[in-house]
């Protein structure tokens, strides 16, 4: 189907760029008289001459009577146009006639808008290209600032890296095998990974987003060789030699006694007496779980009728405050270890990012809803940048450097 450069092409879903400046051949090839909505009948509004679009202005697409609250806005360009706030109301249906010229597509990020265009063809609900700007998420910005520390890290201190495919490219470091380096692992914390061969296995898991890689280095990509990866990052803290009680005794005022592990099983019960084996901690040091998170999009759903069959569901969280959404609970990771927690009596501790307080609101509607006062008094948050203060010098600098903490 073809649309027409000047955008009318209705609710169709890819993203076209409407033309200001009159351009589009359709809005010139014939002329139409002006027409009031007021003193008109329907039947005699003025439609585009080539569009077959309703028009409810006159043959420059000029609206007299906006329904609902208006607003102005500026293009990019200078030039200022009228939209609604209410984008779903009066909307209609369009006719894109075949012998239009055809529409042009514009990458930028753009949201539905019914405009007063000036010189169009008519006055439908378009996609606004130059109108308004989409705000960057938080998990975008952070990925962002990640990836460009990365790469400058890479090159200031001469290591192999690559980048993934896409808009936004992830920086990725291959384990080097002619040295005992790896550039996504500070050099004192990659030595004790390799140190201790259940850590060291941890480097085996593959990537879970071969596709967005280049073909070259699908097959050997790791997961933890991503700038991006919070597993990485936790190993970098936790293995650096004496650092693990460091961070624990100055951020928690805890002293834990046993061994830094990473990937446990959560070993949740369930109401068939058999326990959730699928569930993963990402690190145990003692009775202290910790949960890890750095840009992630959230903390996962899952259906109602598998967080439900979770033994300890009701007794653990309040139900008016933990309710299934569309059929699905939101922060199933969260709420699967808060369970784990009340069934091992572990301390668990959520550590995500400052810049990420997305995450940190998720975190506390998942807390407020914990029915055991005991149990919410051993659930705790700490932020990276916590975590970098109570490091060793070296390794503070190292993170200060790569990851801006």
């Amino acid at each position: 189907m073809r649309v027409p450069a000047c955008g009318a092409m209705g609710p169709f879903p890819t993203r076209y760029r409407a033309r200001m400046d009159g351009s589009c051949s359709c809005c010139r090839s014939a002329s139409a008289p002006s027409a009031s909505p007021a003193s008109s009948p329907r039947s005699q509004q003025v439609r585009g001459p080539l569009c077959g679009e309703a028009g409810s202005g006159n043959a420059r697409g000029e609206r007299s009577e906006p329904p609902g609250k208006r607003q102005r806005a500026r293009t990019s360009s200078g030039q200022d146009v009228t939209t609604d706030e209410y984008p779903h109301r009066r909307r209609r249906s369009f006719r894109v006639h075949p012998g239009c010229c055809r529409g042009q597509r514009y990458g930028r990020e753009v949201r539905h808008h019914r405009l007063a265009i000036g010189t169009a063809c008519y006055y439908p609900r378009v996609r606004v290209s130059e109108g308004v700007e989409k705000v960057p998420s938080w998990k975008s910005r952070l990925r962002k600032e990640l990836a460009d520390r990365a790469e400058r890290f890479a090159i200031t201190h001469g290591l192999t890296y690559y980048r993934s495919c896409g808009k936004d490219p992830t920086i990725l470091f291959p384990g080097e095998a002619t040295t005992s380096r790896h550039g996504n692992f500070n050099d004192e914390s990659y030595a004790a990974i390799l140190a201790n061969k259940s850590w060291a296995d941890r480097l085996k898991k593959p990537h879970s987003q071969r596709r967005a890689l280049p073909e070259n280095r699908r097959e050997d990509a790791k997961e933890l060789d991503s700038s991006n990866s919070s597993d990485a990052l936790l190993m970098n803290c936790f293995c650096y030699p004496e650092a693990a009680e460091r961070i624990l005794r100055d951020c928690l005022r805890m002293t834990p006694s046993g061994l830094v592990e990473f990937g446990v099983g959560g070993n949740v019960p369930r109401l068939n007496g058999k326990p959730d084996k699928k569930t993963e901690l990402d690190m145990r040091v003692g009775d202290i779980v910790c949960e890890a998170k750095l840009t992630e999009l959230n903390f996962k759903s899952k259906c109602a009728k598998v967080v439900e069959a979770y033994r300890d569901l009701d007794d653990m969280f309040d139900p008016s405050l933990l309710q299934p959404i569309d059929g699905k609970y939101e922060n199933y990771q969260l709420i699967r270890n808060v369970l784990a927690a009340a069934a091992h009596a572990y301390h668990l501790v959520l550590i995500c990012d400052g810049r990420r307080p997305d995450l940190l609101h998720q975190w506390w509607t998942i807390h407020a809803a914990i029915r055991c006062p005991d149990l919410r008094a051993r659930t705790h948050f700490l932020l990276w940048q916590e975590v970098a203060e109570a490091c060793p010098a070296p390794l503070r600098e190292y993170l200060r450097e790569k990851y801006g903490l």
